[in-house]
């Protein structure tokens, strides 16, 4: 009898679940509004903003200054709420755009009213027990620079709570859509694979909410009254660190794994790699933090170490941890587990086996090879790189190719020379700025970031003054509007927007089933099967519907 009602739930679908996981949230919520209670703490140090002849804009012994590539560099000092509270005074303007940028896009992706009520009472139900699962010091800085957000949107939540819950939005996103995960990529070279033998990181950042989101970036800079000294690359409202480098050359990038949508509130990764950077001075110290936690969705960590002259993956799941070591030259990352203890996790395997990642892991190592041995300008290239394996052409925007043409950065550090680049718009494509830490002692009022450190010693990439770009840009937009196929020439016109690409013959095909048009849906389907496909879930499912139209 067990059996058979384990069985019944196990067919309940994703949608069911949500449903169910939804208004529950939303019942708890409504049983605990009366007795709610907004989080307050007392900001003893306020300063007045002074905007300065050389542009910069101070608020005590912080400042922040926009420079010449469009990215707003800001440096902040002190205890947690003095961090905070200078960070929203400085950013006031990027919160509120950021917010705003957020919110048009989930509405924008999620037109439905009532769909979007349920997923905000999910978002509730999984966060219902955040604060319990962030440290004491980032609930601080949070509120600090919570207080500059805008009030436009009190009626989600009021604004701590709002930029709160925000720190779990990749994760949120991360486990609601992981079946369709595009996924993040980082390597880390080193010895005889590098020009000077020292550690070299590579990365890539590929989470989209959309242009707006990706343009207005934040070359963060932290001297905690507690740990160390850092430099991470951020947006508007958030602490959280998703590609950063300490003071003692410790390196943080993340990477999102297959996860079971989760049930109950944990820490976000973000915070649990900010806490390393933070505080760790070594591999060993990185993986000690991380222990301390519990995540709320898997995650693979990448985290060099210039005193270890090493790199490690330290993979994390929500019921599990693991360290995998450097052992060769070079450690590449993608989307999976590599680990003994969660490599073999069904969902691990599956996505490993389905979908893009360990192809453009493939990828990667073939490149590492090739380009030996490594400099900066030689990584930018690979994070660049549109090709599939071999240099196949597998069409713009792939998710098998390492620049899926939507990174909201591209980073490379040296650690051991205490040096960081950092993308530019559009994309990964624009000029890397360099920085080196070995300024950050030199910090004041009178210090401007981009003048001592910020240089750009890698140009930007030809492909964006090609013809290729600009179709590729009007196809991105394309893409998401319902297009009228039924004359030859739409088809023809639309798949000359990105022609060695699988995806425009796949809309099409789809445009054709939907309207019952099974011939000319099959006739595109095997088109499409002709070029490199992102994932075998796709495949899977073309074949389906090829197989059930020429069995009639």
């Amino acid at each position: 009898m067990l059996r058979l009602i384990w069985k019944g739930l196990k067919r309940l679908t994703l949608v069911l679940v949500v449903t169910l996981l939804g208004i529950f949230g939303y019942i708890m919520n409504a049983y605990k509004y009366y007795a709610y209670k907004s989080k307050t703490y007392e900001i003893h140090k306020k300063y007045e903003l002074d905007t300065a002849q050389s542009g910069m804009v101070t608020y005590g012994p912080n400042w922040e200054y926009h420079n010449q590539w469009g990215v707003t560099e800001v440096y902040v000092e002190g205890s947690a709420l003095e961090r905070g509270d200078a960070i929203g005074a400085l950013t006031q303007d990027q919160i509120r755009r950021q917010e705003q940028v957020f919110i048009d896009q989930i509405n924008t992706l999620i037109p439905s009213t009532s769909y979007r009520n349920l997923l905000h009472a999910l978002i509730r139900h999984f966060n219902r027990k955040l604060e319990e699962n962030v440290p004491a010091e980032y609930l601080k800085e949070i509120y600090g620079l919570s207080q500059y957000a805008s009030s436009d949107y009190n009626f989600i939540g009021d604004k701590y709570h709002r930029i709160l819950n925000y720190h779990s939005a990749h994760d949120i996103g991360h486990a609601l859509q992981n079946y369709m995960l595009v996924g993040c990529t980082s390597f880390v070279a080193r010895n005889e694979a590098t020009a000077d033998s020292s550690l070299l990181v590579g990365r890539n950042f590929d989470f989209y909410v959309g242009d707006a989101f990706a343009r207005d970036k934040i070359i963060l800079i932290e001297k905690p009254d507690k740990g160390y000294k850092f430099i991470s690359i951020t947006w508007g409202g958030m602490i959280g660190v998703l590609s950063g480098m300490n003071e003692k050359g410790v390196t943080v990038t993340l990477n999102a794994a297959k996860s079971d949508i989760p049930t109950a509130s944990s820490t976000p990764i973000s915070i649990i790699a900010r806490e390393i950077l933070q505080y760790a001075s070594s591999i060993d110290e990185a993986y000690a933090i991380a222990k301390k936690h519990r995540a709320f969705v898997s995650e693979s960590l990448l985290i060099s170490s210039a005193v270890d002259h090493s790199a490690s993956l330290i993979e994390i799941s929500p019921n599990d941890i693991d360290i995998v070591p450097m052992t060769k030259s070079t450690l590449v990352s993608t989307n999976f587990f590599q680990g003994e203890k969660l490599g073999p996790n069904p969902n691990n395997i599956e996505f490993k086996t389905m979908g893009s990642s360990l192809y453009r892991h493939q990828r990667v190592e073939e490149l590492l090879r090739e380009d030996q041995p490594l400099t900066s300008t030689k990584v930018a290239e690979i994070l660049r790189d549109r090709a599939g394996k071999g240099g196949e052409d597998i069409g713009l925007g792939n998710e098998k190719s390492i620049n899926q043409l939507i990174a909201h950065h591209g980073v490379i550090f040296k650690p051991e020379q205490q040096q960081a680049w950092f993308s530019t718009a559009p994309y990964q494509l624009g000029e890397f700025i360099k920085y080196d830490l070995h300024h950050i002692t030199a910090f004041s009022k009178d210090f401007k970031l981009s003048e001592n450190s910020g240089v750009s010693d890698i140009a930007e990439d030809p492909f964006i003054h090609t013809a290729a770009f600009h179709n590729y840009e009007i196809y991105r937009k394309e893409r998401l509007k319902n297009i009228d196929f039924s004359s030859k020439e739409k088809c023809q016109v639309y798949i000359s927007l990105n022609p060695n690409s699988y995806a425009p013959y796949l809309k099409i095909g789809n445009y054709f089933y939907e309207h019952k048009d099974f011939n000319r849906a099959v006739e595109f389907y095997h088109k499409c099967l002709k070029h490199v496909v992102e994932n075998k879930y796709i495949i899977a499912e073309l074949n389906k519907r090829i197989n059930e139209y020429e069995k009639k």
